[in-house]
């Protein structure tokens, strides 16, 4: 019994052996490797040629008048009456404030009085040189007669006579110096009297400009933005009486970056607030730069003013100027702010590096202005889809645009089931 149970389970254990290494043969000659498919993303593309456009940037503004005066006391005195009301809107030449003129009248009538006295005294100082001209006549002829008289009284006249004569010749002779000299004064006096004259015609100019600043007008058109005194009070010269701002001319002033000093004459936007939109346009910009200052100053003027007032914090989207071979693409399309995917013919993800120039409103979306550092004239497929890693090669579909993935049939768990079905029949 022994040996045939021996010999039992060695036939058993070939048995068993030769079935295993049936089995094994078997599934190395009828199992297959799947074919491996490779993955295609589903996105959605934008398709945009490069172009010229408009970069914008947001900026906060503040508006200010064009025309803004703060007029002055130019005279000590007391305000008699404020006609305007603080806020109200008034033309030109309108009657602002009245100070109390009695001094500058005063000194304007005093002034007149001093003018027509030295216009007598001229007119005295005429009559006097016409008289002196007449009496040097007769001081010559009455020194001429007397000199005729010695000649004569040398001949038949005694001594004592010749002396007289000579006196009263030397004493007419004075007297013709004087009147002479008198005559040769006149021209001096009327340049005196030329000089008081210019002085008093100041003196009266700078009175009746007194008179003149105490009925203080509106110089333009415009809005009463403050008034500073009332009636009844005392000013002095130099103290500010009241504030006006024409309503016509408004501009917003913003802070710019430098890098836009060059191309600022083509600047232009729009400043919004509360509901409120208005056009600007560059109107001028600070002369120079400070060194410590990060940017420039700059005016824009704005068309529609009525429904601004000086003061107002605005919002401004400035246009800068047009820059060619860029794209306009909603922030989405943006990876890392420097990169855009484009889509090439055989559906694979091409990387781009790009300068993002600033943005652009169109309808109700903000989009980005970028340029491809590599300058291109051809139409492009840009990826919109946010992909956790894109990658340059990655395969991508977009569904009605790229021809549907071929679908591979998948044998593998069919080769699967013919095998198990081939071992069992193999041990059985």
């Amino acid at each position: 019994m022994r040996p045939l149970l021996t010999l039992s389970v060695t036939v058993g254990i070939l048995a068993a052996t030769g079935g295993a290494i049936a089995l094994m043969l078997q599934s190395d000659a009828s199992l297959d490797i799947p074919e491996v498919t490779e993955p295609s993303w589903d996105v959605r593309t934008l398709t945009q040629t490069p172009d010229a456009h408009r970069p914008q940037i947001r900026l906060i503004g503040k508006v200010e008048p064009m025309l803004d005066v703060e007029e002055l006391a130019m005279l000590n005195s007391e305000v008699e009456s404020v006609p305007a009301v603080e806020g109200m809107p008034v033309e030109e030449g309108d009657i602002l404030v009245r100070l109390d003129a009695f001094d500058a009248r005063l000194q304007v009538s005093n002034t007149e009085a001093d003018l027509e006295e030295l216009e007598t005294r001229r007119q005295l100082q005429a009559s006097q040189q016409a008289l002196d001209l007449e009496a040097l006549k007769v001081e010559k002829a009455s020194l001429a007669l007397l000199e005729a008289k010695l000649k004569k009284q040398q001949s038949i006249g005694t001594q004592q006579t010749i002396d007289e004569l000579e006196q009263q010749i030397q004493q007419q002779r004075f007297a013709v110096l004087q009147r002479s000299a008198a005559i040769g004064n006149h021209d001096i006096n009327n340049r005196q009297l030329d000089v008081q004259q210019r002085k008093l015609e100041l003196a009266l100019s700078s009175a009746r400009r007194q008179l003149e600043q105490a009925t203080l007008k509106a110089p333009f058109s415009g809005i009463l933005a403050k008034v500073y005194v009332k009636p009844g009070q005392r000013v002095n010269a130099g103290q500010p009486l009241f504030r006006l701002y024409s309503q016509e001319e408004l501009t917003v002033t913003a802070q710019l970056p430098t890098s836009l000093l060059t191309e600022r004459e083509v600047l232009d936007g729009t400043i919004r607030s509360q509901g409120r939109n208005s056009g600007i346009t560059f109107d001028h910009a600070e002369a120079q730069l400070n060194p410590n200052q990060a940017g420039f100053n700059a005016w824009f003027r704005i068309t529609d003013t009525e429904s601004w007032l000086p003061g107002d914090i605005v919002e401004i989207t400035l246009n800068t100027a047009a820059r060619d071979n860029s794209l306009t693409l909603p922030p989405n399309a943006v990876f890392q702010d420097k990169w855009i995917y484009t889509v090439d013919d055989e559906q694979r993800l091409q990387a781009v590096e790009v300068d993002v120039l600033g943005s652009q409103k169109s309808a109700d979306d903000n989009l980005l202005v970028v340029q491809p550092q590599t300058e291109t004239n051809r139409e492009l497929r840009v990826l919109l889809t946010r992909l956790n890693n894109p990658t340059t090669g990655m395969k991508v579909y977009e569904e009605g645009v790229d021809p549907a993935p071929v679908e591979v049939e998948d044998d593998a768990s069919e080769n699967e089931d013919d095998t198990a079905d081939e071992v069992s029949d193999e041990n059985a």
